[in-house]
């Protein structure tokens, strides 16, 4: 009888032991609410005074990429979901259940093309400590845009919600050239570098391979009196913006370059003229302007500037 109420009390103390010890095997819903609206609200196109993202949509073939991904203590991937929406407008709630514990919750939304990775894409992603989004060959126009969120988060005996609110990694430049002069001016010659082109989930810090740079040629035959280019770039204290204009001998007029002290979030227009020789940057969702009588040059808008990006020879 004494044996059996041994027993008994082993039997009882090992049951309240287990449910005890950090809840093994018991789960708890997380949600995520994620709003990417925040990241195209602002950016005003100055060609005409619209969004760049009518509605936040991002255009036929185009799709809003978010992308969460859930790390344990040890920084081990646990979780990985991928939503495609039409537009930026679009709320994102995303439900996982977890084991208590503290988690980092990593959320990223881009733009991506035909379903496939178009400016960038995701390397080393089961580990925290290697995680990284770097480019992924194409040219960062307005379909650049990259937003980032990471949010520790600790899961114990109760379902939890995360408002989520992705703020850009970068910053969209737009760059319009004004009076050009075609008496002197055949086309224009643009080259920048893209310093940095990597971005480190863990330590929240930008590296650059030296692998990529942009080349384009911005010409009209002589139509227009401006041109209207876009680019996407993640944050440099003195990137470096060169073009060199050419004359109808296709002999060069001059190298020329501004640098730009790119700031995450803060959007800018630089106004160059060429009639002067000179720039101006302001904040892009600032520009109130009439500009109707430029006409949009057809040949190289956004859909003609796609190019692939060139990698410098090793």
């Amino acid at each position: 009888m004494k044996m059996k109420k041994i027993i008994t009390y082993i039997t009882v103390l090992c049951i309240f032991t287990a449910c005890n010890n950090d809840e093994i095997g018991i789960k708890y819903k997380l949600t995520e609410v994620i709003d990417a609206t925040g990241l195209v609200s602002d950016l005003v196109n100055p060609y005409d005074n619209t969004n760049f993202f009518p509605i936040g949509k991002v255009g036929t073939k185009f799709a809003v990429r978010t992308t969460s991904l859930i790390y344990d203590n040890d920084g081990t991937l646990v979780e990985k979901d991928t939503v495609l929406s039409e537009s930026f407008n679009d709320k994102v709630t995303i439900s996982k259940m977890l084991e208590a514990g503290d988690y980092t919750v990593v959320t990223v939304v881009d733009i991506v093309y035909n379903d496939n990775d178009w400016c960038w894409k995701f390397n080393d992603l089961s580990k925290l400590s290697t995680a990284n989004i770097t480019l992924a060959g194409k040219v960062l126009s307005k379909y650049g845009i990259l937003g980032f969120h990471k949010e520790v988060v600790k899961i114990s005996a109760e379902e939890k919600s995360l408002s989520i609110e992705p703020e850009h990694l970068g910053a969209m430049y737009v760059i319009y050239y004004s009076n050009i002069n075609y008496s002197t001016i055949r086309y224009i010659y643009i080259k920048y570098d893209y310093n940095p082109d990597t971005y480190l989930f863990k330590s929240n810090s930008f590296i650059a391979s030296g692998t990529y740079f942009n080349d384009e040629t911005l010409d009209d035959e002589g139509k227009y009196s401006g041109y209207y280019t876009n680019a996407y770039f993640l944050p440099n204290s003195a990137l470096k913006y060169e073009f060199n204009l050419y004359n109808l001998n296709n002999s060069s007029l001059g190298d020329y370059t501004i640098p730009f002290a790119i700031v995450s979030g803060e959007h800018k227009i630089v106004t160059i003229d060429l009639s002067q020789l000179t720039f101006d940057i302001s904040p892009l969702s600032k520009i109130k302007t009439n500009i109707s009588d430029i006409v949009r040059n057809k040949s190289i808008s956004i859909d003609k500037m796609g190019y692939s990006l060139k990698t410098n020879k090793k």
